[in-house]
């Protein structure tokens, strides 16, 4: 069992960026090592797909074909569970449950939501769509024909992974700023179901079942109509996993010893997942139902609770494995919209081209040359930003 006192180790340690919490649960920052290895796994995911065909095993017929699926669809539902983490301390300790008198509070998280996910996503959608104009200047095409269908996608927020039509539109995805649309939206819901919920004085359990009820609602719209504006499906399916993350932080579950069958339960689900289902969040494709999405939940809540037994036997002197991985967990927002744009602009799937008889190298190549580009960016963006707040800074004192 690890004990939640011990991670205080962190907190004594910051020489190395290292920015965890004193005592466990109480900031996303005791998080910043999870979200840099999930981002991480998430990068070297998408680095694997163009280079692998992941429908033939599903085409063969095989056993555990779509485990590697679920078990990505739990590392995305991890990411969820830590903003609900997050926001149950928010909700809790600065009272923004909608109570009279925060009137203040209320409009602070709204605005905290323009600030973190909307002003991002259009800032990234401006810079693919910039992008594919002068990709379709340079090579003498149709912008139209070649990046025109991004246009309503962008301004609808839609999901067609692969491609699609909405009323008889061509539109493409916005790819991995789904994840931003989602985010918003579940937590919107979440605040709101909490807000509801303390006013009415309704037990913790039962908005915990209203959160639950919305995720099968969300499969059941993923499985009707995939692509909805704003990636609707996806938004309620992320009220459920912000709600399990709530639930992880109102119980203290990384801390407490549960019962064995409780573990038999969640391991038995997981298990039946692995053999039979599949998960793909992004295109709304859940093969066994809300029995895959549970599955999910509870291979999210595995990731956090090995994560916070191993975070207290980290070592003490400075590692560049780990350095690196807070690092990227530290900005993994920006990371996450460089991600996207690259994503949509380069066409990484051309390296078989080069290496066509070595697949694994084409995906090592990718992988690196991403994480490279990622840096560069980001050091871009650190510059413009300490460029912009200097001059902001000496046009104040003109003044």
């Amino acid at each position: 069992m690890c004990d939640g006192q011990n991670s205080s180790r962190a907190g004594e340690k910051n020489n190395n960026g290292r920015t965890a919490a004193a005592e466990r649960g109480t900031t996303l920052g005791y998080f910043q090592l999870a979200r840099g290895l999930g981002m991480l796994f998430i990068i070297a995911g998408h680095s694997i797909t163009p280079f692998f065909d992941k429908d033939a095993a599903y085409a063969a017929g095989q056993r555990f074909a779509g485990a590697g699926s679920v078990f990505g669809g739990g590392v995305i539902a991890m990411f969820f569970m830590i903003s609900g983490f997050g926001l149950f301390f928010r909700m809790e300790e600065r009272q923004i449950s909608g109570k009279k008198g925060n009137r203040k509070k209320r409009t602070g998280f709204f605005a905290m939501q323009l600030h973190e996910f909307w002003i991002p996503y259009v800032l990234t959608a401006a810079a693919v769509l910039l992008g594919k104009g002068l990709i379709a200047v340079w090579r003498n095409r149709s912008f139209l024909l070649h990046g025109g269908e991004l246009v309503p996608t962008f301004l609808l927020g839609l999901n067609a992974e692969g491609g699609g039509t909405f009323f008889g539109f061509p539109v493409d995805s916005v790819s991995v700023l789904w994840f931003l649309l989602a985010l918003s939206g579940g937590s919107v819901l979440w605040y709101l179901l909490y807000g509801i919920s303390t006013r009415k004085r309704i037990p913790r359990g039962l908005y915990y079942g209203n959160a639950a009820l919305l995720a099968a609602v969300g499969v059941l719209l993923c499985r009707m109509h995939p692509v909805l504006p704003f990636c609707f499906a996806q938004m309620l399916l992320a009220c459920g996993y912000i709600a399990a993350g709530d639930a992880i932080a109102a119980y203290r579950l990384l801390d407490r010893r549960l019962p064995w069958f409780c573990h038999a339960g969640m391991l038995l689900l997981i298990l039946f997942s692995f053999a039979f289902g599949g998960v793909n969040i992004v295109a709304g494709f859940f093969l066994c139902g809300f029995l895959d999405f549970a599955a999910t939940v509870c291979i999210g809540f595995y990731l956090l609770r090995l994560y916070a037994c191993l975070f207290q036997h980290l070592p003490e002197k400075d590692v560049a494995v780990l350095s690196f991985a807070e690092t990227v967990g530290r900005y993994s927002l920006q990371i996450l919209c460089i991600h996207a744009a690259e994503k949509m602009l380069f066409p990484w799937y051309r390296l078989r081209f080069y290496f066509p008889t070595h697949p694994v190298m084409c995906v090592v190549l990718c992988f690196l040359l991403r994480i490279v580009l990622i840096f560069v960016c980001l050091s871009l963006m650190e510059w413009v930003r300490r460029r912009v707040r200097k001059r902001t800074r000496r046009t104040r004192r003109m003044r």
